[in-house]
């Protein structure tokens, strides 16, 4: 089987919107994906407002600045929709816990695609309101809950729902602090963070009797 042919196996069948400066880096992304079988794919300038939408969608946002940011995730606040981020620096922490991924430059295209795939896989399973067995608990993703009969459900943030998906995805359940961190936040294997534990701790302090066994 070709290359070209490998990528349209893993092709995508719903619109991705790519938000840039109208760069060569911003608007090549657009051809790369094609190659990888996503055809359903245009470009748009950054300054552009995206429109509120039924549908699901994925946007891919190249170097915005906070701001910029901070107002798509608000006006895209309650559609069907993944958000990945291209950035080169770390000047988004007031976005950690928002429904926004984030890919560090430089990248693999390869990289990007699975990503996209990664975020439809997990909406899908939040969309079907599927449920998973973890201990005594049911998971469901599309509530960020986990319920448990006579207790109170448990309440989880965005970042600990992935985290758990991230988990069941594993036939093992096990994933290297390196994986988690790319495939949740979307950060560099090297770099110095803290953040994946602490969302753990976190996450253990609210569903084991005794976290720190």
């Amino acid at each position: 089987m070709s290359q070209t042919q490998k990528n349209a196996s893993r092709a995508s069948d719903f619109p991705i919107r790519i938000y840039g400066d109208m760069s060569p880096v911003t608007k090549n992304l657009e051809y790369a994906l094609s190659q990888f079988g996503a055809e359903n794919t245009s470009v748009s300038n950054i300054s552009e407002t995206p429109e509120p939408h039924d549908e699901y969608r994925q946007y891919i946002v190249v170097s915005p600045s906070a701001e910029q940011l901070m107002a798509m995730v608000a006006t895209l606040d309650g559609t069907a929709c993944d958000i990945v981020v291209i950035v080169s620096d770390d000047n988004y922490g007031a976005l950690e816990e928002k429904p926004v991924h984030f890919l560090w430059m430089p990248f693999r295209m390869g990289e990007l695609f699975d990503t996209l795939q990664l975020l439809h896989r997990r909406y899908l399973a939040k969309s079907k309101n599927l449920t998973y067995q973890i201990g005594p608990y049911s998971f469901s993703p599309q509530t960020s809950s986990l319920n448990q009969d006579g207790a109170a459900p448990v309440r989880l943030t965005e970042k600990e729902k992935d985290i758990l998906l991230c988990l069941i995805e594993e036939d093992q359940g096990t994933v290297s602090r390196e994986e988690l961190l790319a495939r949740v936040w979307g950060y560099q294997a090297d770099l110095e963070t803290h953040t994946a534990e602490t969302h753990i701790y976190r996450l253990r302090q609210k569903i084991e009797p005794d976290p720190s066994n």
